[in-house]
Formats: structure tokens, C-alpha cells, sequence
């Protein structure tokens, strides 16, 4: 598994330098392709125009303004990445426009920065990032505005006690690993497993529920090690505590001074869908790292 074309996605012309030094050191170091693509729409050029000549005008004129900046923006980028390749696009779908420009550049992944509510103060997942989550057919990074450490810790999170489970957990192993390798850093594996102490009756703060923890403990290691050979993957550590995946994966990040976190996701609708937009929203608000979304393996 390599990355060879990314995609940026820039939503806030505000954001682009901090998201460029991102996108360029990670495309410079895998030695990838990088587009970015600037996604435009304004109301006025659908209702103000009095006629479809005069409507195709100024969409024409925006499109234009757009691309101009974009590439003033990105100047001293383009000369460092070679290749990198700057455009936009007209839609009212962020959603639709960035699985758009995904198929047409053949990213296998995509970048966009984290979306903060002005009011609160905190990050927040939009319906249309909700969406593309769970529809995009490539990993999907949220970017904070943070710079990568030198050596950045990455922070992989997988199931190892659901077999069907299994080839995404595999995915997100390689992803992890790739981009530990790219950036110079460390991969480290983090599990949650429940907390026994609601239902462990007799066992409650006594040696025996220790040495029910530190033999879980033990068997998630096992199961990690498995996982991680079927994926030829090498990591340094595997964390694990009781308690929620959020709440795991937010203590764990703080303590292992992660940069990043990798997730996998189940692509699907519904209530399981908002359940994934929720899993990622409230470990982007648990944590203060980029999260990288791995969807779901497709069987063979």
C-alpha cells in the first residue's frame, strides 16, 4: 500500500498556509502526486444573473478570480512539489464536489482541515463531512492547524476481537504505518477493552480482577500481533486501557503525545452512519490531533 496522488481540499483561503506546509512535507516525503482544489459557490450567481448568459458569466468570471488566487496562494508550493496541481470547482455540495475531484485526480487520499465552530470553540463535523466519510472510497485525513513534530508518534486503532473486522483493521495498520514511515516517526497501536468492574461482582478491587485486566491485557497484545504480522506491519507499542474507544483513544493520545490518529470507518447509512460521524466528532473534540479515517475493506 502506497499513496501516490493526494488531494487537498481547501475550504478557507485563511487555512491554506498551514495546510500546504502539511500537504507538502507528507507529499514530498511518500513522493506523491498533490492536487488541491478549491470548491466555489455563490448564491448570487445562481439567482441575481436575469438570464443564462449573464448567469454562465459570472460563474465563468468567479471560477476565473478563484483560480487566480489559488495559485498565487500555492506560488513557492509549486515550485518545491513538482507536479502539484491546482483547480476549482463549482458546486453547492462540498460532499459531492470532493468524491468528484477524488475520482478525477485518482487520490488515494484526501486531506481537508477540521471544521471549528465558531461559537463553541470546538471541532465539529458538518452534514456534508459526515457524508464524505462515509461515502469516500479513500482514507480521509482532518487536519488540525498544529505542525507535525519532527518525528510524530501515529496512533492506530483497531478491533482485534471482531473477525470481520479484520481486513479493515489490516487497512488501517498500512496506512498508519506508511505515513509513520513518510513522516519520520513511530507507529503505536491503542485498544479499548470494558470495564469489568460494573459487573464483576466478588471481583471488585481484589488481585483477582488485576489478573483479569493483565490477562485481557496479554490477549489484546496477542490478537495486535497477529494482526500486525498478516499486515507486514511493525509497530512499536500497543496501549491499552478499559473504558469507551473515545475516551481511551483521548487519554492515550494525550499520554502517547500522538499527532495522529487512525480510525476505521463502516461506510454505511442511517443510524450507523450517524454513529460513525459521532465516533469521529467527539474523538476530534477528545483529542487535539488529526484523525485519518480508513473505510471499510471491501471484501474480495
Amino acid at each position: 500500500m502506497e499513496i501516490r496522488n493526494i488531494l487537498l481540499v481547501i475550504e478557507r483561503l485563511d487555512d491554506v498556509p498551514w495546510l500546504i506546509e502539511k500537504a507538502e512535507r507528507l507529499a514530498s516525503s511518500c513522493r506523491a502526486s498533490l492536487s488541491m482544489v478549491q470548491i466555489v459557490h455563490e448564491e448570487v450567481a445562481e439567482f441575481a444573473a436575469t438570464g443564462v448568459k449573464q448567469q454562465k458569466e459570472l460563474k465563468a468570471f468567479i471560477l476565473s478570480a478563484a483560480q487566480a488566487e489559488l495559485e498565487r496562494r500555492i506560488t513557492s508550493t509549486a515550485k518545491r512539489v513538482p507536479g502539484v496541481t491546482p483547480f476549482v470547482l463549482w458546486s453547492s455540495s462540498h460532499r459531492e464536489a470532493t468524491l468528484h475531484a477524488t475520482r478525477r485526480v485518482g487520490a488515494n487520499l484526501v486531506l481537508k482541515a477540521v471544521t471549528m465552530d465558531p461559537a463553541a470553540g470546538r471541532p465539529i463535523l458538518t452534514p456534508d463531512e459526515w457524508n464524505l466519510l462515509r461515502h469516500s472510497e479513500v482514507p480521509v485525513l482532518l487536519l488540525r492547524s498544529d505542525a507535525w513534530h519532527q518525528s510524530p508518534v501515529i496512533l492506530a486503532a483497531v478491533d482485534p476481537y471482531d473477525p470481520t473486522h479484520d481486513p479493515t483493521s489490516q487497512a488501517i495498520f498500512r496506512y498508519a504505518n506508511f505515513i509513520a514511515h513518510a513522516l519520520g516517526g513511530v507507529l503505536d497501536v491503542v485498544v479499548a477493552y470494558p470495564e469489568f468492574e460494573p459487573w464483576a461482582g466478588r471481583l471488585r478491587n481484589t488481585d483477582e480482577l488485576k489478573t483479569l485486566c493483565h490477562d485481557v491485557e496479554e490477549d489484546i497484545r496477542t490478537r495486535v500481533r497477529t494482526l500486525a504480522r498478516s499486515a507486514q506491519v511493525n509497530f512499536r507499542r500497543v496501549l491499552t486501557c478499559a473504558g469507551s474507544a473515545v475516551s481511551v483513544i483521548g487519554r492515550l493520545v494525550q499520554q502517547d503525545e500522538a499527532q495522529m490518529v487512525v480510525l476505521g470507518t463502516h461506510g454505511r447509512d442511517g443510524l450507523s452512519g450517524a454513529l460513525l460521524g459521532n465516533t469521529c466528532e467527539r474523538v476530534l473534540q477528545a483529542t487535539h490531533c488529526d484523525v485519518l479515517t480508513v473505510p471499510t475493506a471491501k471484501k474480495s
